[in-house]
């Protein structure tokens, strides 16, 4: 029996065990791709890094261009504008020679009308001028990041120098350095390393882990490695399929930007040396001679020895040999601009 005032002990559970202390662990556990994958991602990365480096290199060099084009513009704005007001008092003084002439009897009054409906063309191209100077001033301002209304001085002949390079030399710099070109290829390379990253999905993923535990006192550690096996495979080969496609597109890009680069390039080239010739024939042979003509018909007409039509028509072509050979300077200039987008450089050698 028991004795008095003892309690009756109670029975365990079967199979337990007495906690002599509290047990303490930490663990730390990663999942980590396959390895072939974090190439791939990184090498992606990388290239749409380099392909954005390449676009910041074009933003300088297009920048530059612009600035040469709106140059260009102003110059010839303003050289127009001034032709135009010496047309202007050459016509004043045609109108006064035909008045003069009508009220000798010596011409007719359809010349003097005739000078005077001329000036009030030529007239009419003067405010056409006079608003596209303002407009090519916004237009260089805006080039330049500044003001559309900030002051500026009359533009200078540009003085550009003919490019010495061949256009087989420059068309080897253009495949190295032009970075539209460039930025085309990047993107074509991380397409196929994305290609490679969705085919490496394939492959486990890993899982590290590492723990540690303590315990009445006493340490102790594990670690395991495992492995994430992908079950729905067609998930996998369904992205693999469209960075395949991407891959392939990428690739045609960069083939179709390498043709439009070395096109543009060949195109600017010839552009560029017709417009020297063309500029070097305007000073040395066309203006002279439309100047000479002019002063001919000018002193035929003065003397009765030509129609007042002789003498206009002498001053139409003096008006447009001077525009031309204007314009043909601006061209120059921006054929250059063409050609510095082509090359990938800001100075073409």
């Amino acid at each position: 029996g028991l004795a008095p005032g003892r309690a009756r002990p109670r029975p365990g559970p079967v199979g337990s065990a007495v906690q002599n202390g509290p047990e303490r662990s930490w663990s730390v556990s990663q999942q980590l791709p396959f390895p072939t994958t974090l190439f791939y991602r990184g090498r992606a990365a990388a290239r749409e890094a380099d392909a954005a480096d390449a676009q910041a290199r074009f933003a300088v060099i297009e920048a530059s261009a612009r600035a040469r084009e709106a140059y260009a513009d102003l110059y010839e704005a303003e050289r127009s504008l001034s032709f135009l007001d010496e047309i202007v008092d050459l016509l004043r003084r045609f109108s006064r020679v035909a008045e003069s002439k009508y009220a000798a009897g010596k011409g007719t009054q359809a010349d003097a009308m005739k000078a005077q409906l001329e000036l009030t063309r030529m007239l009419n191209e003067k405010a056409l001028a006079e608003a596209s100077v303002e407009g090519a001033r916004g237009a260089l301002n805006a080039a330049m990041g500044r003001d559309e209304d900030s002051p500026l001085s009359v533009p200078a002949p540009p003085s550009s120098p003919l490019p010495e390079a061949s256009l087989i030399e420059l068309r080897a710099i253009a495949l190295a350095e032009n970075p539209v070109l460039a930025a085309a290829v990047r993107e074509s390379e991380k397409a196929r390393a994305e290609l490679g990253m969705k085919r490496s999905e394939w492959l486990p993923d890993l899982s590290l882990r590492y723990r540690r535990r303590s315990e009445n006192g006493v340490r102790s550690h594990d670690a395991s490695l495992g492995l994430s096996v992908p079950l729905w495979f067609w998930k996998q080969a369904g992205t693999a399929s469209h960075a395949g496609y991407e891959a392939r597109y990428a690739d045609a890009l960069r083939d179709g930007e390498r043709l439009e680069v070395l096109a543009a390039l060949r195109a600017a080239h010839a552009s560029v040396r017709t417009e020297a010739r063309l500029q070097d024939a305007y000073r040395t042979t066309v203006i002279p001679q439309a100047e000479a003509a002019m002063r001919s018909a000018e002193s035929a007409y003065q003397s009765d020895r030509s129609g007042f039509l002789d003498l206009l028509d002498a001053g139409r072509s003096l008006i447009t040999a001077r525009l031309e050979s204007v314009r043909h300077e601006a061209d120059f200039e921006r054929a250059l601009a063409a050609l510095s987008r082509a090359v990938g450089r800001e100075t073409v050698p």
